[in-house]
């Protein structure tokens, strides 16, 4: 198989995949927002929405971490392949105890600035 057709391939699994993952939001969206009630709902949105901003905090680390992995074991070098798992656990573990200390630290504030209501104060706080 030649890389172009592989690229074209890859890129339309990529977009079939996207496509797939919108018409499912599409789908349960109503179902979900029935159960939830408006106010949950509004919160699931918003924190939903801040988990993909905080998803860019990756920075290209996964992916990057999946490449030189597959080139370790392409290439036969164990070595490489445990020195990137290490880094890469090491890089996500300080990543959630920040995030858990930031959360500590300012979730309430953070509630405040999006006005989350007082009665579902606690159930946000935990969500987080």
């Amino acid at each position: 198989m030649t890389g172009g057709s592989s690229i074209r391939r890859n890129a339309a699994s990529n977009m079939a995949g996207r496509g797939f993952s919108a018409l499912a939001w599409l789908a349960v969206t109503p179902g979900v927002l029935g159960w939830l009630g408006t106010e949950r709902f509004a919160l699931w949105s918003l924190f939903f929405g801040l988990g993909g901003y905080l998803a860019t905090l990756d920075l290209g680390m996964a992916n990057s971490a999946i490449r030189y992995v597959s080139l370790g074991v392409a290439s036969g070098e164990r070595r490489e392949v445990a020195s990137v798992a290490r880094r890469t656990l090491l890089l996500t573990v300080l990543g959630g105890l920040a995030w858990a200390l930031a959360v500590l630290s300012f979730g309430g504030a953070f509630l405040d600035l999006v006005r989350v209501p007082a009665a579902l104060r606690a159930e946000a706080l935990a969500a987080i």
